[in-house]
């Protein structure tokens, strides 16, 4: 059968230049595995962890030391999820559009809407694992990067990372839309003599890396909205633990920012809702205070809720992507084609399925996120 998609490709590859301008800030920024092989939703992909290694102090003797082996850890990344946007046009739509000459702009523009959709899940499924951060830093003036700012939260989110040990990491920083705005105002950015560059002020790009991080914004950053908190108290959290054990820490939810009284200086990020009034959980590397036999409150850093704002090392957070799973002998398509994005890497298949006086398209992706190095990812709340 003749490749029946070929006279669509121009439009399909068309439509994607235009939908991968929006506030896609994540998909470039993580670690990504993409490619047009094939995979079933819930399937895993493994990556080894390569542990720190303990220093032994030099001595003579008649033999080697027993020592060097490393137990070897891993993290999974899990293909959760399996969608495609539908595009589906009738022969009297077809000879319709085909009159007016319109007929390729609007596939154009479908098609265009099939992608964003895909890509925008993909972006909010990254957006949403904040919940992983090590720690958390919130703006110190009044209004991001402002004057009383500076650079100030930019500085204390890479010394947060720095160290948790992400030295000669790649860098990267993920606002939001309303902090992105905020940062384009800021005459520090804006004024050529002090910046070096005309790039913000001229085209709005913020393309030059600050403090060593790469700036993103994405669109997918939600609110985040605070628990009860009540009365919750750390009664026992020992230094570099992850498990906090307290009372009414139900109150609490996933994502929540803790103070710790006599922990001024830090604050941890609460990885699940708890489940247990007793117990709960914070992200590597753990608390850097012991709190033992003390019932110290917890409080939020922020009133109510938050926007988070990612900084991390490009490695601490995957993205994988596959085409779907397709039978042996494959399916009723007509025809299938695979796609690759050239601006986010992203790999998508095309399917055309010929139906009664129709025809039908699908845009496809299977796709899995995973934080997988909690300690070099930091929020920046807003």
């Amino acid at each position: 059968m003749a490749n029946t998609l070929t006279g669509l490709i121009p439009t399909i590859y068309e439509a994607m230049d235009i939908v991968a301008r929006e506030l896609v800030g994540f998909i470039p920024a993580v670690f990504r595995n993409s490619s047009a092989a094939r995979a079933a939703v819930d399937e895993t992909i493994r990556y080894p962890i390569v542990p720190a290694i303990t220093l032994v102090e030099g001595s003579a003797g008649q033999a080697a030391g027993d020592n060097g082996n490393a137990a070897i850890s891993y993290a999974d990344v899990t293909l959760s999820k399996d969608y495609y946007a539908p595009v589906r046009i009738n022969g009297e739509e077809a000879k319709g559009l085909g009159n007016s000459g319109q007929d390729q702009a609007i596939m154009r523009d479908r098609f265009a809407q099939a992608i964003r959709a895909l890509t925008n899940a993909i972006e909010a499924d990254l957006a949403a694992l904040y919940p992983y951060a090590s720690r958390a830093q919130k703006t110190t003036g009044t209004r991001l990067f402002d004057e009383t700012d500076g650079t100030e939260s930019l500085a204390e989110l890479r010394r947060i990372l720095m160290d948790n040990g992400a030295q000669g990491q790649e860098l990267q920083l993920v606002l939001g839309s309303s902090a992105g705005a905020r940062i384009r105002s800021e005459k520090m950015l804006v004024e050529v003599d002090r910046s070096g560059s005309n790039q913000i002020l001229r085209s709005g790009i913020i393309g030059l890396p600050l403090l060593g991080f790469d700036i993103h914004e994405s669109a997918q950053i939600a609110r985040h909205t605070n628990g009860t908190y009540g009365a919750a108290t750390v009664t026992a959290l020992a230094e570099g633990g992850t498990v906090i054990t307290g009372t009414n820490l139900t109150d609490l939810v996933a994502g929540d920012l803790l103070k710790i009284a006599n922990d001024d200086d830090n604050v941890y990020v609460l990885k699940a809702t708890p489940t247990d009034a007793a117990a709960a959980a914070i992200n590597a590397p753990g608390s850097l205070v012991a709190h033992a036999a003390a019932s110290d409150l917890i409080s939020p850093l922020i009133a109510t809720s938050y926007k988070p704002n990612l900084a991390f090392a490009r490695n601490a957070i995957h993205l994988v992507t596959r085409a779907p799973a397709m039978p042996s002998g494959g399916d009723a398509a007509d025809d299938a084609y695979m796609i690759t994005d050239p601006l986010t890497g992203l790999t998508f298949e095309v399917r055309m399925y010929r139906e009664h006086r129709q025809v039908k398209y699908e845009v496809c992706c299977v796709w899995g996120v995973a934080a997988v190095k909690p300690d070099f990812i930091t929020i920046l709340a807003e």
